[in-house]
């Protein structure tokens, strides 16, 4: 009898898709510390490592702490605290996408106190997230080693590169002859010198050739006007070549006046101002010469009883309420008197 296939999850069905970052950049790698490590887990996946492990994360904002959850494989190891994550803001730009950003973390084990520590590696801020996209079509080659451009030979002013610096840019990739040519947006950045480019052909020229016209880029790190090509060979464990979806131009403003309530069962709101959440047009005012009307609502009296304090939410109920309606009533002098048929 045959097996029926297993369905997917629908965690699985609805996750993001992922969004490579580089965690390095000109071999520097900010090493951001991550709290309340689920140590099980931690246990089950590296207890006979020795030294550092690496291992590939996600991660996912916390819209009410503000913090991201680093997710591995085998699940959440962790969180970075929201200070930390305010370091990156065009991160966020990654998000608002809808998509995850995966980085690589680094597991040991501290032997004095026999728990685990995790780090996650990022790039300096300003070389996080790259500043346009890949063209339509063109796989982006894992991050890897770093490859001095030589930019004396392209099109691009020192003012231009200047202008650029620092952030990251995803650059083109084409093979002429012996030289390995880098280009940005339709124009000759500059290209490896030779000891580079003989490092690089060798796996850009096979992929060249078994598809031909296919578009091949890379992350390029801008500092101070230099350039450094971040590449790795495609079958690298850090990620495979991939298209990288669009971003956003710039990182989402925050809204202002923006509140998250969590309230005592577990349930959570996001509320803001009048103004932000109505447009001026749809705000509804009186005409002129209108003439004003007072509604009189009734007195009750809300005084939290014995029955409020031992309410699971710890706030009335609407039988409390009535309870609480029919009493005032009650206490109001005077008889109440039926009109007869």
């Amino acid at each position: 009898m045959g097996t029926r296939p297993q369905q997917p999850k629908e965690r699985d069905r609805m996750s993001p898709e992922h969004y490579p970052l580089s965690p390095s950049a000109w071999g520097a790698a900010e090493e951001v510390p991550v709290r309340k490590v689920v140590q099980g887990l931690l246990y089950s996946d590296f207890s006979s490592g020795v030294g550092t492990s690496y291992v590939r994360v996600t991660l996912v904002p916390d819209p009410l702490s503000g913090t991201w959850r680093v997710r591995s494989e085998g699940g959440v190891i962790g969180e970075v605290s929201a200070a930390d994550r305010r370091r990156f803001p065009d991160i966020q730009r990654i998000h608002a996408a809808g998509l995850a950003p995966t980085t690589l973390a680094g597991v040991r084990l501290d032997d004095a106190s026999g728990l685990f520590d995790a780090t996650v590696f990022l790039p300096p801020a300003s070389l996080a997230v790259p500043h346009n996209g890949a063209a339509p079509g063109s796989q982006v080659l894992p991050a890897g080693d770093m490859y001095a451009v030589d930019t004396s030979t392209g099109e691009f002013t020192a003012a231009q590169l200047a202008e650029r610096s620092p952030g990251q840019w995803i650059v083109g990739l084409q093979v002429l002859g012996e030289a390995v040519v880098v280009t940005l947006e339709g124009r000759v950045l500059g290209s490896l010198p030779s000891d580079g480019g003989a490092e690089v052909r060798p796996f850009l020229e096979p992929l060249l050739d078994d598809a031909p016209g296919t578009a091949l880029s890379a992350r390029a790190h801008f500092l101070a006007g230099m350039v450094g090509l971040d590449l790795a060979a495609p079958d690298s464990p850090c990620s495979p070549a991939a298209a990288l979806p669009p971003l956003a131009a710039e990182p989402p403003a925050e809204q202002e006046g923006a509140a998250v309530t969590e309230f005592p069962d577990g349930t959570w709101a996001v509320t803001v101002s009048r103004e932000d959440a109505v447009a001026a047009e749809d705000i509804l005012s009186p005409s002129d010469g209108a003439r004003p009307v007072a509604l009189r609502a009734p007195s009750v009296d809300f005084t939290p009883t014995r029955s409020w304090s031992i309410s699971a939410g710890n706030y009335l109920t609407e039988v409390e309420k009535v309870r609480l309606r029919r009493q005032a009533d009650r206490r109001t002098p005077g008889a109440r008197h039926r009109l007869a048929d």
